[in-house]
């Protein structure tokens, strides 16, 4: 671990043994514009591009490589890491077609609630005259309005802010219709409360507050009753405490005060004294006191200036101010030192712009103030882009594929994103990974640019060494006990030099030199294993099967066992084996009496020709020595059926049809369908068809192992001749009917018989008594 300081800011290094980060940020950049080799080994934390030289930081010992290796199974090194600031810039983002604030002139309060999620915005006098005591909310680009129980009275130029240990916005004083204020209110999920602290700063306005993270307080400074002010409270838990100083700003109203998190101090900027005009030191305050910094660079004397942290870019961002003239530039102040800004776009120059850093969207939002133009209500973000990269790899066989991630932070619109992998290859993916097949050094960079313009980058190196291969030998690896194997390897590629280590398998009996014999005195099978690792941790291994034969050998034997011995074809039979004695190891071989072979221990076969056939199981040991075992399989002839089907029929007239089966497995399932959405599950049928027409009837048989055969046949079906003295009647088989006349009576009797010669005689009876 390596550690640089730029500034008050420290940057830390770290490598694997697998990615060496080498490439840090390079500012200022057009949008995808390659980086330099000699520009690349330099990271800018919340600085400009023009400063990057002065500010380098040396890179790492490019030392450790990558090491590939011979299959998936090695260690793979955790990712290495890399992050970059870009620079900032401005974006309107007023939303022209929902409600906002009336525009007021001056003296409203803005902070943002981080248990709410929206930045807060209390009164201020409004441009049409008159103080104002409305609260507004602003969250994902809308404002809305929300109407408290009760409020602090209308006023501007309170002073507002997040108090992260209470767990509330803060508000102090302001001016309205009663004078100058003094109380102090707490603002927490969109209500308004007053608290009542015994002791607290006089009545005023124009006052500056602020959190001080490293002093873990509310620091209150200045502010105007009928004169300047330059008194510093703090407030911690409810209480309000005058600090005791020996050194402090001159008083003064309406100054630029902010915590800066990376530095750990409350910043203070210019102001005004009422009365003598605007000031442009900075001061410090750290462990309750007041240090003035002296830079040579810093923005021009001014009050009214908007001023806030910005997270993303880890630095203060002031804008805009009255003093000479009506301010619009842009400056940022981090490790002491204050930078200007030139974005491709800003503001308009204005005073008494409200701003406020929205973590949830990672960017500063300025609403509103007063210019040229009369008093505005535009919002803008400065959103800077501020990246993340990291690799991680993977390996496959003789080849390196690592994978790369970037994460932008912040920036305006969409961000877009181009890896250059050093080898020619290039995504335009967040997330996206490169093969690297010939061993090299490669810098892979990534460009992360926002809408605005905004850009930041970071690189990686990456070293792929040639994959590590070996070859090792033992003999010899079967004979009988005392058994002497000699064992040797050789190694290539990888990172030389290769650690070695031997284990026979047998007892605990290891080896790490490249050449080494073992002794089986034992007899038996034994795995005897070799692990090659270069410097890099790469490994390579392999197995050797060692056969130590006994002086004394078992007879050779076997045996075979058969799920079924006869059945009907096709008959599917499991055969296994069991095998003793010989030397191991053995070899098999099937023949199942059909001209089907296979080897292994366990097979399975499918008869499909019928007849006494002989299945048969030949063990060979290491000798040569042959076993013979076998079974007799008889196979049945297989399913078969057929069936007889009329070629004609007249409608509503039955007709037969009927089938055999053979072979096979009983039971059997049986199915006519005749074609006509109607069906008998019976070997022999009878079906009347209730219209003429062309039908196709199929015979289906099922055995009971599923196996299925079909038969199809067609029958042409023709209307039924018609008679004037007949009437027709249903027939009681579902399917059939009869034309049944007074002079064929006996003729549909005898047709219909059982319970239906009884309806119909009395049918007969009935028409011959007329």
């Amino acid at each position: 671990m390596t550690t640089s300081i730029f500034g008050r800011r420290t940057l830390a290094w770290s490598t694997s043994v697998l990615v060496l980060l080498a490439l840090g940020t390079l500012l200022g950049a057009s949008a995808f514009a390659p980086i330099p080799h000699s520009a690349a080994h330099s990271i800018v934390t919340g600085a400009p591009a023009r400063l990057a030289a002065a500010s380098a930081l040396a890179a790492p010992s490019p030392a450790i490589s990558h090491a590939s290796l011979r299959s998936a199974t090695g260690a793979i090194g955790p990712g290495q890491n890399a992050t970059a600031t870009g620079v900032p810039g401005w974006d309107n983002v007023t939303n022209t077609s929902g409600k906002s604030p009336a525009p007021r002139s001056y003296g409203r309060s803005f902070a943002y609630d981080p248990i709410d999620h929206y930045l807060l915005m209390f009164g201020g006098y409004g441009s049409g005259g008159g103080y104002l005591g409305d609260t507004w909310t602003y969250a994902n680009g809308s404002w809305t309005q929300i109407h408290p129980k009760a409020s602090p009275t209308a006023r501007d130029h309170s002073t507002l802010a997040w108090d992260p240990i209470d767990g509330y916005v803060l508000l102090f004083g302001g001016s309205g219709n009663g004078g100058d204020y003094g109380d102090t209110w707490t603002f927490l999920h969109g209500n308004w409360t007053q608290l009542t602290p015994s002791t607290h700063p006089s009545a005023r306005w124009a006052s500056a507050m602020t959190w001080d993270g490293a002093d873990n307080e509310m620091v209150l400074f200045g502010g105007c009753a009928g004169s300047a002010i330059g008194d510093t409270w703090t407030f911690v838990g409810g209480n309000w405490t005058q600090v005791s100083l020996s050194s402090a700003p001159s008083a003064r109203e309406n100054v630029a005060l902010r915590y800066d998190a990376a530095d750990n101090q409350v910043i203070l900027f210019g102001g005004d004294d009422y009365a003598a005009g605007t000031d442009s030191d900075t001061w410090a305050f750290h462990a309750n006191n007041w240090t003035q910094l002296t830079e040579s660079v810093h923005p021009s004397a001014r009050s009214m200036a908007s001023f806030s942290y910005d997270v993303a870019i880890s630095s203060l961002v002031l804008f805009g101010g009255s003093g000479a003239q009506t301010f619009g530039d842009t400056w940022l102040f981090s490790g002491d030192q204050w930078t200007p800004s030139h974005p491709n776009d800003a503001p308009l120059p204005r005073f008494f712009g409200e701003m406020a850093y929205d973590p949830s969207a990672a960017q500063v939002i300025l609403w509103g103030g007063s210019g040229a133009l009369g008093d505005l209500t535009d919002t803008w973000v400065y959103a800077g882009v501020n990246l993340t990269a990291n690799d991680t790899a993977s390996y496959s066989t003789g080849s390196i594929r690592v994978g790369f991630d970037a994460t932008a932070v912040g920036g305006s619109g969409t961000i877009s994103y181009l890896w250059e992998f050093g080898d020619g290859n290039s995504s335009t993916e967040p997330a996206t990974s490169n093969f690297y097949g010939t061993p090299g050094r490669y810098m892979a960079t990534v460009w992360a640019n926002d809408a605005n313009g905004s850009s930041a980058s970071t690189s990686f190196f990456v070293r792929v060494i040639a994959p590590l291969t070996a070859s090792a030998q033992a003999f010899p690896t079967t004979g009988v006990v005392p058994l002497t194997v000699q064992c040797s390897f050789a190694a290539s590629g990888g990172s030389a030099p290769y650690d070695v280590l031997w284990s026979a398998g047998a007892g605990t009996n290891t080896s790490t030199s490249d050449t080494t014999s073992f002794v089986y005195g034992a007899s038996g099978t034994f795995t005897a294993t070799v692990n090659v690792t270069d410097s890099a941790g790469a490994s390579w291994n392999d197995t050797f099967t060692i056969v130590a034969e006994p002086l004394v050998i078992a007879p050779l034997g076997s045996g075979v066992v058969a799920s079924a011995t006869d059945g009907a074809a096709p008959l599917q039979v499991w055969f296994s084996s069991s095998m003793s004695g010989g030397v191991l190891p053995y070899t098999t071989a099937w023949a199942f009496g059909d001209g089907s072979t296979a080897t292994g221990t366990a097979v399975n076969h499918t008869f499909t020709i019928p007849g006494a056939l002989t299945t048969t199981f030949t063990v060979t040991d290491a000798r040569g020595i042959l076993h013979t075992s076998w079974v007799n399989i008889t196979v049945g002839p297989g399913l078969s059926a057929s069936g007889t089907a009329p070629p004609t029929a007249v409608a509503n007239s039955s007709v037969s049809f009927s089938g055999t089966v053979n072979g096979g497995e009983a039971p059997y399932t049986s199915v006519w369908d005749f074609g006509d959405q109607h069906a008998a599950a019976t070997i022999d049928a009878t079906h009347a068809y209730a219209s003429a027409g062309s039908y196709d009837a199929t015979f289906t048989v099922v055995d009971h192992r599923g196996i299925s055969v079909s038969q199809q046949f067609h029958v042409s079906v023709s209307a039924a001749a018609a008679s004037n003295n007949e009437t027709t009647h249903p027939s009681t088989n579902g399917g059939s009917s009869s034309s049944i006349g007074a002079d064929t009576a006996v003729v549909a009797l005898a047709v219909l018989g059982g319970a239906a010669m009884i309806a119909v005689a009395i049918v007969v009876v009935r028409r011959m008594d007329r």
